[in-house]
């Protein structure tokens, strides 16, 4: 729990301070690797990359530093600062971790996603728009997320803290693929364009720009609502997100390496 990891992390510092140890390995040297066993039995056989993420901070610090370190000036100090933490992203000990996502074209063009999230104050309903955007290419200010509503999303088991990231977040990846697909599938047998000729932009269908072709605008989003209505077509998807199974803590033969 990051609360906890505060502590440990500030108690960290101290030792640093008064050992004059470096605060990058004094950290590495505690992490866990591949192969490890966690001090409650789990045997750690992927995912594990606590040390490479710590490097590549330590990277990335090294050579911004001097940047910042040479805007001191007398009367005005830089300092920096380090931490590491470790936190699940699921549910685990045995549970079904689920989540589903339904994109729908409105009449206006924008887009009706409805997400197995609650939002409690962790700004879920933003991430999940986002990963919309990344996974269509359709602009995030186009979307209306419908969450919380029982009568309108999938049900699903828990939405509690960050595993709606990973679980909802990869149901609303995998929809928004198939939603964009579904709009290239039916822009392209109004144009005889192929999928691959096409990019959604904000709340256009365009040719993609190449060597040997224009970009042009073929549809906008409230286009492909009209023209599809007029031949009785939804254009919609939907996806379930069934996250990886884990085991109970007291299973202790599927936490052995064999598993």
């Amino acid at each position: 729990i990051n609360q906890s990891l505060f502590a440990m992390e500030s108690m960290l510092d101290e030792l640093v301070e008064k050992t004059g140890l470096d605060p990058f390995e004094v950290r590495r040297q505690n992490m866990y690797v591949l192969g490890d066993s966690t001090h409650t039995g789990q045997y750690l056989g992927s995912s594990v990359g606590a040390q490479l993420t710590l490097d590549a901070c330590r990277r990335a610090f090294e050579e911004e530093w001097p940047t910042y370190k040479a805007m001191e000036r007398p009367g005005y100090r830089i300092g920096y600062g380090m931490a590491g933490a470790m936190k699940n992203v699921g549910a685990g000990k045995g549970k079904i971790d689920d989540s589903g996502a339904t994109f729908l074209l409105k009449e206006d063009g924008r887009v009706e996603l409805r997400v197995s999230v609650v939002d409690m104050g962790q700004a879920i309903r933003t991430t999940m728009a986002q990963l919309a955007a990344q996974a269509t290419g359709i602009s995030f200010d186009q979307f209306d997320v419908i969450s919380q509503d029982t009568g309108l999303t999938h049900p699903h088991r828990s939405a509690s803290g960050q595993r709606q990231t990973l679980v909802s977040g990869n149901a609303v990846v995998m929809a928004g693929k198939q939603f964009r697909d579904r709009i290239f599938e039916l822009v392209g047998q109004w144009s005889a364009k192929k999928p691959e000729e096409m990019a959604i932009i904000k709340n256009e269908v365009r040719t993609q720009w190449t060597q040997y072709v224009v970009e042009e605008t073929l549809f906008t989003l409230s286009q492909v609502w009209e023209r599809a209505a007029d031949e009785g077509i939804d254009v919609t998807a939907e996806a379930v997100y069934l996250a990886p199974q884990t085991w109970p803590l007291s299973d202790k033969e599927a936490r052995s390496e064999e598993h």
